[in-house]
């Protein structure tokens, strides 16, 4: 084989090489492609999904703050009353606890003035005796004098 041969045979070797490497290089650039927009389209899924479930998440709030509206206008709808608040008895009950509760006042007042009213007897009472402890206690000294016979220490009894 002469030098030239030779020399074409290795040159054909090589582009035969060169093409091989370049149709595994395009293949292996097809496959990057091919991630690349398969990374892509999974990157908006994932925004569609997260946008669908925030907008699922507010409708769920949304129903939830419904619901719970529609149970207190149930309740209140039950009661008999649209006032604020939840209740816990009939209109009915409530005027009749209402009535009882002005009873109860009113009876309190009435308690309260009869117990001033025996704190001031019993003040009263109680400077009564102290008065006639001391009215008793002077009675007797006079009574010993006189009876010990000291004419100038003789007091006028009601007088004091």
């Amino acid at each position: 084989m002469s030098r030239r041969e030779r020399n074409n045979s290795e040159w054909q070797a090589l582009i035969a090489e060169a093409l091989k490497r370049q149709q595994a290089d395009f293949s292996m650039l097809s496959d990057k492609t091919k991630l690349i927009r398969i990374l892509r389209d999974t990157k908006n899924q994932k925004l569609g999904h997260q946008r669908h479930s925030e907008m699922l998440q507010q409708k769920l709030n949304e129903a939830l703050g419904d619901m719970k509206l529609l149970r207190e206008k149930f309740a209140r709808h039950r009661v008999g009353d649209e006032g604020i608040g939840a209740r816990h008895f009939p209109v009915h009950e409530r005027e009749k606890l209402v009535c009882e509760l002005e009873q109860a006042q009113q009876q309190s007042k009435n308690w309260y003035r009869e117990y001033v009213s025996q704190t001031e007897a019993t003040s009263d009472a109680k400077q009564d005796t102290e008065t006639y402890r001391l009215k008793a206690e002077r009675l007797n000294e006079e009574l010993n004098q006189i009876l010990s016979g000291d004419k100038s220490r003789i007091v006028d009894i009601d007088a004091l």
